[in-house]
Parts: structure tokens; C-alpha cells; sequence
């Protein structure tokens, strides 16, 4: 799949760390915002997301137990869809469904019909422990 972030300090300095996890600067950054705890699950999940062709081939691989991707629960019909997976027991990333990556159109809510073998770009909107009212 194809991951872009949305432009706020906490998904830049995620985007940082995963682009580059070798950066020194990118390190300190990563771990002064989520810790050290995420950072080896952040990388894998990222490593995961990226050579999986679509979330319903990342669901069929590593979608077993509470790493799947799924819905985020209480969003209303006119609300762009946010889909959201686990980084580690706590922490989550939320992100939308791209239909049109030369403009950045995310799906609605109410377009939504489980089209998961559709979804192969997505913009992660944040990362974060389990605060879903700031997504």
C-alpha cells in the first residue's frame, strides 16, 4: 500500500522515523513524542502496511488476533471512513481510505460497503494512545 501522513508534528515526526529509522535526529524526535516502547512495532507495522498490496491482503496475512485493520466505531455518515490497527497493545493508528491519491480524496463514511480490497493508498491522520476524540 501506499502511506502518506497528514502534515501535523506528531505524524511528521512518525513519518521521520519510519522513512529514515537510522536518523539520529529521527530517533530522539520518535522517542521524545511516543517512547521507546512503540518504536521496533511502529517499523514492523509500517514494513507490513507498505508491501501489503491492499488491507484486505494485510487482514489475511497479519489480521489474525487484534492487528487487523477495522473501522473506527461512532463516525458519521458524512465524516470521511477512518480505519485505524494497533501499533502495540495501547497505541493506534488512525487513518483514512484514499480513493483519489492525485488529489487526496478520502471515502465517506457513508460510501462505505466493506471494500477493503479496494483500499491501496491510505494518510495516516494520527498515532496515538487510545485518545479516539482526537482523531
Amino acid at each position: 500500500m501506499t502511506i502518506t501522513y497528514k502534515h501535523t508534528k506528531d505524524c511528521c515526526c512518525y513519518q521521520e522515523f519510519l522513512d529514515n529509522p537510522t536518523d539520529r535526529s529521527a530517533i530522539k524526535k520518535f522517542k521524545k513524542n511516543f517512547g521507546e516502547s512503540i518504536m521496533t512495532p511502529a517499523y514492523k507495522l509500517h514494513v507490513r502496511l507498505k508491501t501489503a498490496k491492499s488491507a484486505h491482503e494485510y487482514n489475511c496475512i497479519y489480521g489474525a488476533g487484534d492487528n487487523k485493520i477495522e473501522l473506527m466505531k461512532d463516525t458519521k455518515d458524512n465524516d470521511f471512513l477512518i480505519l485505524k490497527t494497533r501499533v502495540t497493545s495501547s497505541y493506534r493508528k488512525f487513518f483514512n481510505y484514499v480513493t483519489d491519491p492525485t488529489s487526496l480524496e478520502f471515502l465517506k463514511q457513508k460510501d462505505w460497503v466493506g471494500q477493503f480490497k479496494e483500499i491501496k493508498n491510505i494518510h495516516v491522520i494520527a498515532v496515538n494512545n487510545h485518545q479516539y476524540d482526537k482523531v
